[in-house]
């Protein structure tokens, strides 16, 4: 009796308290004054495109474009979807050539999705652009990827990471799961996808990997969704109540955690780190942003939202938009969209109350995903012979 009791309870309620977070489930009794003010910082504004980036936001919109004719999104205009780069963005078919290029190397293609924080509380339904359906979580990673078969990959799945473990443990876990997914017959090429923190712990796993005898050269590329690059202004406001607030997660069917993971979404943290471990050359960087407007958010990232500046500063209600861009990356999107709804198929949670709080506009992720894949295939150097 009072094991079912508990499994209902896990399995529908208190999995909000994993889903909502930290940041949202502590903060509303005591904060109501945002962290960051539109005019603290010039480079917050919505002109947040850096010098070192290679801006091709409105070539990847056609590409975006192209999948959403192919689903139930066909009558919506991209730009639904996009931050539109400018007032002249002009979407143009993709060209004949570009998917003859892309099925050619498709098989030889394996992809590798990296999960962000908590991601395991949620990975019984919800991993990064699966298809929602419930399974155990060893089968939903490989099974909740069979929407992708037509595209003709070798592989897609998604990582088993421990998600409240320091990004140098899960390093070292991403680092061997590259080493083994590369020794799989048939595997020339391998893409990498980073969701929110999954993006910092795999920046880990290539540093560690360049330093011990290079980083495989099938690696092509590393694709940061909504991804964590220089932190978040809202952990080091938050790191003594998560401090508290952690092990209860554990309740929740979450990984324990390491103690220090919170420190790797501190800004200060990040920005020392990527100023002292170049990235790797032999990789190419792609960065999604994602940037929600009001009207358009979970519920639960409202708070959040706000004390990171609401609609005065561009950002997903859990990271500011213009520190998610990947230094010395080629920007594909800004996506209409929060943190969660980018990624996450909370949408198709099967408990109406995680919906109503989870969930902003139930944003098209598959055919982001599918753009996504596309693009990097065809765009990389060197792709397969």
């Amino acid at each position: 009796m009072h094991t079912n009791i508990r499994s209902i309870v896990k399995s529908h309620l208190l999995r909000l308290v994993a889903i909502a977070g930290f940041l949202s489930a502590v903060s509303a009794c005591s904060i109501n004054q945002p962290f960051v003010r539109a005019d603290d910082s010039p480079k917050l504004n919505l002109s947040f495109i850096k010098a070192d980036i290679d801006d091709q936001r409105a070539a990847f919109a056609q590409f975006m474009a192209q999948e959403l004719s192919y689903t139930n999104e066909a009558k919506s205009e991209v730009w639904t979807w996009l931050h539109k780069p400018n007032d002249e963005s002009i979407v143009k078919p993709v060209p004949d050539f570009m998917g003859q290029l892309f099925a050619s190397h498709a098989g030889s293609t394996s992809v590798l999705i990296v999960p962000g924080f908590l991601g395991d509380c949620v990975d019984h339904q919800s991993v990064p652009f699966g298809d929602g359906i419930t399974r155990p979580p060893e089968q939903g990673r490989y099974m909740a990827y069979g929407h992708y078969t037509d595209l003709g990959l070798h592989s897609i799945r998604t990582l088993t990471l421990p998600s409240q473990a320091t990004s140098h443990a899960n390093g070292h876990r991403i680092a061997q799961a590259i080493r083994d997914q590369i020794q799989q017959a048939g595997v020339k090429q391998l893409v990498l996808v980073a969701y929110s923190k999954g993006l910092t712990d795999t920046l880990y796993a290539l540093d560690e990997m360049a330093s011990n005898g290079g980083v495989p050269k099938e690696v092509k590329a590393l694709v940061s969704v909504a991804g964590m690059v220089k932190g978040t202004p809202l952990a080091p406001q938050f790191r003594t109540l998560y401090a508290h607030f952690s092990p209860l997660l554990e309740l929740f069917n979450c990984s324990a955690s390491d103690g220090a993971e919170i420190s790797d979404m501190d800004p200060s943290q990040r920005n020392a780190w990527l100023s002292s471990h170049p990235k790797s050359k032999s990789v190419k960087y792609y960065s999604i942003t994602a940037q929600a407007l009001s009207d358009e958010l979970s519920p639960a990232l409202k708070l959040p939202y706000g004390l990171l500046g609401g609609a005065q500063v561009p950002n997903d209600g859990q990271l500011l938009t213009g520190d998610a861009i990947l230094p010395e990356s080629m920007l594909l999107a800004n996506a209409r969209a929060d943190h969660w709804d980018v990624a996450l198929p909370l949408d198709r949670y099967p408990n109406p109350l995680i919906r109503a709080v989870a969930v902003g506009r139930s944003y098209p992720r598959e055919a982001l995903f599918r753009a996504i894949v596309r693009w990097v295939v065809v765009h990389i150097p060197d792709a397969i012979h």
